[in-house]
């Protein structure tokens, strides 16, 4: 069984994932060694957060964390997501089951360190390391990650959001 006080410790390294205006829109139950994770609709009231697209995104980047920070301490994280079906608010369980032993990962320490909207932005290069780590992360269905680097991609991948952005609010149906 793990700790109380390290399930404790989890999520509260976990809640510094991004939410639309620093809502973070999510409540927890802890069960013996289960995490149940719970949307507060309404928390993040912008327009990007359409149909609680918004809050789903910042689920997703609160239940990496979890799994980033369980792996830290030597577990493993299983998700099952949506797990009471018809309610839409329940958004995930987190299972934590031990491994070996801790095991460090340069994830771990990013969270802490990583630009969200509670603190100024500052720009810089990612060293090498960074790189190679964030390259070497693969979604649940292989998905991989790319890199923009140069002044010019990022422009372009910037020209990019702001259309898909404009799109968006500019075509919302009620």
């Amino acid at each position: 069984m793990i700790p109380r006080e390290l399930i404790g410790k989890i999520i509260q390294e976990a809640i510094n994932a991004p939410s639309g205006d620093n809502s973070q829109p999510w409540r927890f139950e802890v069960r013996g060694n289960e995490i149940d994770i719970y949307n507060l609709v309404g928390r993040d009231a912008t327009l990007f957060n359409f149909k609680n697209r918004g809050d789903f995104l910042a689920h997703g980047a609160l239940i990496e964390n979890i799994s980033i920070i369980a792996e830290h301490f030597g577990y493993e994280a299983t998700v099952t997501m949506f797990p009471e079906q018809g309610r839409s608010d329940h958004t995930a369980t987190v299972r934590l089951e031990r491994t070996a032993d801790k095991k460090e990962n340069g994830l771990f320490k990013a969270i802490r360190e990583r630009a969200t909207n509670r603190k100024t932005y500052k720009a810089y290069t990612l060293t090498e390391e960074e790189k190679q780590n964030i390259g070497e992360m693969r979604g649940v269905g292989g998905e991989e990650i790319r890199l923009a680097d140069g002044r010019e991609e990022v422009s372009k991948l910037a020209s990019i959001i702001s259309l898909n952005e404009r799109l968006l609010l500019e075509n919302i149906v009620g």
